[in-house]
């Protein structure tokens, strides 16, 4: 019994659910030979509503009253089939017969059953239980048939129903499939319902769409005709206006080519088009073609219409039905292959063109009015960044007047210079017997062989140097990366003083209001350097000359000492011999005349005074001194020149009074 359990369960637990309500299960056949098997009846009965049951609740995903409904269903028909194959067996011990009628009676009761507990489902539960339940009648039969085989292995050898479970696996398998096919087509068939819906809706749509747009174009056209000139007054620009005739012309036109002729040094030119020859446009100009309406449309100044053939030398030889309206200057060109153009889109396309015209004019003389302004306002901008650029100059060349300092002229240089004109990278050379690198902004590394060679090509030349791309030059770079460089010579009337080297690493940095700028700045700055140089030459010869001054009246006075020296000398003996005779005289009257000693002394000590003032103003008079400005007694330099001569201009007979 335990290996029927086990395959029925196995068997119970593979059900497959319905849609609606039940579920079909594989496992009767299992129950009848369990049934019939000695003493198996109860077993059996008891084995079937306990998993029938438990299906019920675990495999069943329903409703609550279709699980019960499929239990039912199973259970009465199972408990019956079982029941009467019990009942045959007793009565003539046949199990074959009994399997028969016991299977038989399950699968009548089966059919009978199911049809009345469908009866609570609804109209659409019923449509998709009853289609799949039919198809399922293979399957139950095959099962019937299936308990006859099971019946007599089992009365063989119970344990050989478990090898029997493949055949029932292969039954439950059919249904599953079956099942499966059916939700299969049902899904089929509903999407193609849905494709059907899907595609009368589309018609609808189409319909419902085209008649919107040919009421939406009616209205439209209406509404673009009358606000053209006004739409257009708020953004006069000319492509707009071009662009907006051309695609208004072909919707109301409805043609394959629009084409918008101008006049171009007195020939009608396309200037925009609509259509899919590109390519023929742009050949217009070389290859001389022309549409004849067009000319004739502008020659006669009303619009025109036309049916022609395919000629040479037309633009578009394939358009056949083609009309032209005259806007000024102007002329709209629209062809088509076969159609001719109704009364209605001629008279809107002729409205359009007058309101085209009007456009065109006000946005051609808009243009250039702007492009006046812009000219205009440009060329402010131009004079005001000179007058800028003129103002720092000024600046510049009062400020570096102000100067004779050459590291300020150097300095107040690299401000103009960055103020000026645009750059990265800045040197200022200059030359004496070598080149110096005077200045250098920012600081970094630099290739002087470069630099020098940059600077003696352009004192060479004697012009300013502009380099677009130092790459393509003979010259290295003089700093890393490099590409436009300026170099301008310094130069005065005596020869060369150094240069200025302005370097950026963008290409085609500099033009030539960059070029005369520096052309300015350098002459300038060579001035403000000459004038400088000037002064320290100047400086130097006048500290020259005073020293010479200096070593000249030191002379002078050298030579006035050596001739006053001899008179000088008689002047000094005087005191000296009074000095000796009064030392002399008070030492012999010492011990007895003491005052008379005193008074000798006295007498010797004035002389002493004497002699050593005349020594004094000799050496002062002698001595080379520097020129120290002070104030001084004219009184006391007179007095003391007179004490010098005194005594000599007194032997020659000279009385001075002072």
């Amino acid at each position: 019994m335990v290996v029927f359990l086990a395959a029925a369960a196995i068997i119970e637990v593979l059900a497959v659910p319905l849609p609606g309500y039940g579920l079909f299960s594989a496992a009767f056949p299992i129950y009848l030979a369990m049934a019939l098997q000695p003493s198996g009846g109860g077993v059996a009965a008891l084995t079937m509503a306990g998993l029938t049951f438990a299906r019920g609740r675990l495999c069943d995903l329903g409703e609550m009253p279709g699980r019960l409904r499929g239990v039912l269903l199973d259970l009465g028909a199972g408990l019956l089939g079982v029941t009467i194959a019990l009942v045959m067996q007793d009565a003539n011990h046949l199990s074959v017969l009994s399997a028969i009628l016991g299977g038989a009676l399950w699968l009548g009761l089966h059919e009978g059953l199911a049809v009345c507990l469908a009866e609570p489902l609804s109209a659409k539960e019923h449509s998709e239980w009853r289609p799949i339940y039919a198809r399922l009648r293979g399957p139950r039969v095959g099962l019937a048939l299936a308990a006859l085989v099971l019946v007599e292995v089992a009365a063989l050898k119970p344990w050989l129903v478990l090898a029997l479970l493949p055949l029932l696996w292969t039954t439950h398998l059919t249904a599953y499939n079956t099942v499966h096919r059916t939700y299969v087509e049902e899904v089929e068939h509903v999407r193609e319902q849905l494709d059907d819906s899907q595609q009368q809706l589309d018609r609808a749509l189409g319909r419902a769409e085209r008649t919107h747009q040919e009421l939406k174009l009616s209205q439209d056209e209406r509404i673009l005709l009358e606000e053209y000139p006004k739409a257009l007054g708020s953004t006069p620009s000319l492509e707009r206006v071009i662009d907006v005739t051309v695609g208004l012309s072909r919707r109301i036109g409805r043609a394959e080519h629009v084409v918008l002729f101008s006049l171009d040094e007195g020939e009608l030119m396309p200037v925009a088009h609509h259509g899919g020859h590109r390519n023929l446009v742009e050949e217009a100009r070389l290859g001389g073609k022309r549409e004849p309406v067009v000319e004739q449309a502008r020659a006669e100044g009303r619009w025109q219409t036309a049916l022609l053939q395919k000629v040479p030398g037309r633009l578009f030889p394939e358009d056949e039905v083609v009309a032209a309206f005259p806007m000024g200057e102007d002329v709209l060109y629209l062809g088509r292959a076969r159609q001719e153009f109704s009364e209605r889109e001629l008279r809107l396309l002729a409205l359009l063109a007058g309101h085209a015209a009007l456009a065109l004019e006000s946005a051609r003389r808009y243009r250039a009015e702007k492009q006046a302004l812009e000219q205009h306002a440009q060329a402010n901008r131009a004079l005001s960044g000179w007058v800028d650029r003129l103002e720092s100059l000024m600046n510049w060349a009062v400020t570096t007047a102000a100067t004779l300092d050459q590291s300020a002229i150097s300095e107040y240089l690299e401000q103009s210079l960055c103020s000026v004109i645009p750059h990265r990278d800045g040197m200022i050379l200059r030359r004496a017997d070598n080149w110096t690198v005077t200045r250098v902004w920012p600081e970094g590394i630099y290739d002087i062989g470069a630099v020098i060679e940059l600077a003696e090509s352009a004192l060479a030349g004697g012009r300013c140097l502009l380099l677009d791309d130092v790459n393509r030059s003979r010259f290295d770079r003089p700093f890393p990366d490099t590409v436009s460089l300026l170099a301008a010579p310094l130069v005065s009337e005596s020869g060369p003083i150094g240069a200025i080297i302005l370097g950026s690493p963008e290409p085609d940095a500099y033009n030539r209001q960059h070029h005369d700028l520096l052309v300015m700045i350098s002459s300038q700055a060579s001035v403000a350097y000459s004038n400088a140089l000037h002064v320290e030459a100047i400086i130097e010869a006048r500290q020259r000359l005073e020293e010479s001054q200096a070593q000249l009246v030191q002379s002078g006075k050298m030579a006035a000492v050596g001739v006053l020296a001899a008179g000088v000398a008689h002047e000094l003996n005087t005191p000296l011999g009074a000095i000796q005779l009064a030392v002399t005289a008070a030492a012999d009257q010492l011990e007895e005349k003491p005052q008379a000693a005193l008074k000798k002394l006295e007498t010797a000590d004035k002389a002493a005074q004497r002699a050593r003032d005349i020594i004094d103003k000799l050496l002062v008079f002698s001595r080379r001194s520097e020129q120290v400005e002070e104030r001084v007694e004219l009184e006391e330099v007179v007095r003391s020149t007179l004490e010098l001569a005194e005594l000599k201009l007194a032997r020659d007979g000279v009385k001075l009074d002072v």
